[in-house]
């Protein structure tokens, strides 16, 4: 299908961008010292999981705007929403409610790859991410056929 083609391109493509980001950041703090590696698989399960849901919010937003330019402003206010869990994770604020924010669920697990996460926290890593990534599969299937392939009759 013509969606999922879209996802798992675009998935592809941000889990690269993110790979090649990671890997040069590691280089960089290993010129100042010893080096400890992530665990892959979680780290990579993070980055999947992140990705794919920023492709689905994307789709789900994209499909009401007839010109890419019209898509940019509401994405872009988005994306400063979806980046606010970064003040929770850095400690500089540590209020729960930055947790129902979607991204960071699959933050917990690439917080993951680099220490030990309490039980809440893989419960909350894993199962909210899994309801967000099919919540948010379903409704942006539901956004394509309505204002996609209805609209082309």
């Amino acid at each position: 299908e013509y969606l999922w083609s879209k996802i798992v391109t675009l998935t592809g493509l941000a889990t690269l961008e993110a790979a090649v980001m990671i890997l040069g950041a590691m280089a960089l703090m290993r010129l100042s010292g010893p080096l400890t590696w992530p665990n892959v698989p979680l780290l990579l399960l993070g980055i999947l999981a992140i990705a794919i849901l920023y492709t689905l919010i994307g789709i789900v937003l994209i499909v009401r705007y007839d010109k890419i330019t019209d898509f940019l402003i509401p994405m872009a206010l988005l994306a400063v929403a979806l980046q606010l869990p970064f003040v929770y994770f850095l400690g500089w604020i540590e209020h729960p409610i930055l947790l129902v924010i979607p991204t960071s669920a699959p933050t917990v697990l690439m917080q993951a790859a680099y220490g030990p996460l309490a039980t809440w926290e893989w419960i909350y890593g894993v199962g909210y991410t899994a309801l967000l990534l099919v919540g948010l599969s379903i409704w942006a299937g539901r956004a394509f056929q309505k204002h996609i392939v209805m609209k082309v009759g």
